[in-house]
Formats: C-alpha cells, structure tokens, sequence
C-alpha cells in the first residue's frame, strides 16, 4: 500500500524556483502533472543548474500534460525555465 500526500500547485511567470505558499522553495518533490502557455520552451530542472528532468516544446495556447504513476521525482527542488512561454504551474506532492 503507498502513501498518499497531498498534491499542491506553484505558478511561474518566467525563470527561477518554484516556491510554496510561504514562498520558499520547493524542496524534494515529484511532479504530478503542469500547465504551460504560450509558444516556446518549458524545461523542468533539478535545481538551478541540476539535471534537465522535464523538456517540452509548447505552440500557442494552453497545453496540460499530467503525469502517470508516481510523477517524476525532483530530488533537490524544481527549478523552471520558460523560453517564450509566459506561464507554467505545476502539481506536485
């Protein structure tokens, strides 16, 4: 039997950490699922600098991608960087 948490969502409107209701960052996580909109890039990290976890290359519009299983794991924080696309949330738990 697993464990279940609850899943929480953090909004970006361009590069940097996502952060917590107390506005901290987020630590170790797994990704559930995320929103981007706008043409361009989003790129998921494992901290600033840590490893590329998530890539996606989005067209205009809004697309939602959830995740299967037990989403993805961010050891260390999760760390956003948006290239053309104007906004990204993410579900994580």
């Amino acid at each position: 039997m697993t464990t279940q948490t609850d899943v929480k969502a953090s909004q970006r409107t361009s590069t940097g950490a996502f952060v917590d209701e107390s506005s901290n960052a987020i630590g170790r996580c797994r990704v559930k699922g995320f929103t981007v909109t706008g043409a361009g890039t989003l790129t998921l990290s494992n901290g600033n600098g840590g490893t590329n976890l998530i890539v996606t290359a989005t067209s205009a519009g809004t697309l939602y991608v959830l995740i299967p299983g037990e989403g993805v794991l961010f050891p260390t924080s999760v760390y956003g960087t948006l290239t053309g696309a104007t906004a990204c949330t993410i579900f994580y738990g």
